[in-house]
């Protein structure tokens, strides 16, 4: 592989196995010559700085998210069974798909992944088994 097809695979690498085949080539290789040293070095200087921006706006999703929703009154599922001894996070889940916990106690956090549970007790409906 030559220098220049070597610089463009190292512009064009987007993910961590992009940058991990070019190390094994120029582990390969020697020695790396000062375009290819200097690529690298232009990918390591913006690939550092897309990470921090991108830590950045998930610093600042994270604040967001704790400022709207109490650790106190808003937690996860797992942490409602916890709290409430309800065996499992499932217990909790099927209680939102069933609508014993009102769909306003619940709230739907994309940036993580999950759902807030308004943390305060709620009952499942009681039936009269007796005929």
């Amino acid at each position: 592989m030559g220098d220049q097809e070597l610089i463009s695979k190292i512009e064009q690498a987007a993910t961590l196995a992009d940058l991990q085949a070019i190390a094994e080539h120029l582990r390969q290789v020697a020695p790396i010559t000062p375009d290819v040293q200097n690529a690298l070095l232009q990918k390591l200087i913006t690939t550092n700085a897309d990470s921090r921006t991108q830590l950045e706006q998930a610093k600042a999703a994270l604040a967001e998210i704790k400022a709207t929703y109490s650790p106190t009154e808003w937690v996860s599922a797992t942490e409602y069974a916890k709290q409430f001894g309800l065996g499992s996070r499932m217990v909790v889940t099927n209680w939102i798909a069933r609508g014993v916990i009102p769909p306003d106690c619940v709230r739907e956090i994309p940036e993580w992944g999950t759902r807030l549970v308004r943390a305060i007790p709620y009952e499942p409906r009681k039936y009269d088994n007796k005929k």
